[in-house]
């Protein structure tokens, strides 16, 4: 069943908890320069950002199921990780990239929280999102943000900085970096669909990304091919509990800090674009 379809055409005014979570990622956190916080407490050994293959799509996949068709099913599946300083996480969720010659394809499988109704949406609060972080230079000056929650809420931001950020000299993330953050950003042809479904047995929801080349801004185009230096990151970011008890659950494809690293070039993975 499909619950939402979205093309970004059209500026989206209403975020969910998780999409915000994702701006505050990426927003400077002013007075946190050379401040210890929860975001920075020391990583677990975590290795090098992955190198991530995508394939080149054999046909157009924007209206296949990732759960059902062939053109995914074939495609290399990453698992999202704990993130670098906890092992506390979602629940589990894998990722999977194609490509042709004009767009890149993501698609992301999530199981639903416990706390989600089998039989209705998959969080009626949207609060359980995910983001995609894309540098298509590979320089981290000029990224897309797109966000996506498990009720079809969707947003995009243009995230640009005068030099890639670089963690502080006791290795920790730098919160004070100062970023221009452009949401509400309209990237014509984007497409974003979210669908629910079983699988093994368990309730997920997926999200397909459809992300044209041609409709970035033009400081960030590089078509997919093998040389081109693109690197990512996938969030998944769930909020759970109520009031004072609320708690920011994440995984990662490439680990990170909880609401730190997201832009980070040297935390992002690498893709690799095969034919």
């Amino acid at each position: 069943m499909i619950l939402a379809g979205k093309d970004f055409r059209a500026p989206h005014p209403a975020l969910g908890a998780a999409t915000l979570i994702a701006i505050a990622l990426a927003a400077p956190l002013a007075g946190c320069k050379n401040n210890t916080s929860s975001a920075a407490t020391p990583e677990r050994r975590v290795g090098k950002p992955p190198v991530v293959i995508a394939q080149y799509a054999p046909e157009d996949p924007r209206a296949a199921d990732p759960l059902t068709s062939p053109v995914w099913q074939n495609a290399a599946w990453w698992t999202l990780s704990a993130p670098a300083n906890t092992t506390h996480t979602t629940t589990p969720g894998k990722a999977a990239l194609l490509f042709d010659d004009a767009a890149l394809y993501v698609a992301v499988i999530c199981d639903l929280p416990a706390s989600a109704d089998p039989d209705g949406p998959a969080d009626p609060d949207g609060r359980d999102g995910i983001s995609l972080f894309l540098d298509p230079k590979g320089q981290g000056r000029e990224l897309l943000q797109v966000s996506a929650d498990s009720t079809g809420t969707t947003h995009c931001a243009w995230i640009r900085t005068s030099a890639a950020i670089e963690p502080l000299e006791d290795g920790s993330p730098n919160l004070g970096f100062p970023l221009d953050v452009r949401p509400d950003c309209q990237f014509p042809g984007l497409d974003a669909q979210v669908r629910r479904g079983i699988l093994n047995g368990r309730p997920v929801w997926t999200l397909q990304l459809a992300v044209p080349v041609a409709g970035m801004p033009a400081l960030m185009q590089a078509l997919p091919a093998p040389d081109a230096p693109w690197k990512f990151n996938i969030l998944r970011t769930c909020l759970t509990g109520t009031g004072g008890q609320r708690e920011i659950l994440q995984s990662n494809l490439s680990p990170v800090h909880v609401n730190a690293q997201s832009v980070s070039p040297y935390r992002m993975a690498e893709l690799d674009f095969a034919r």
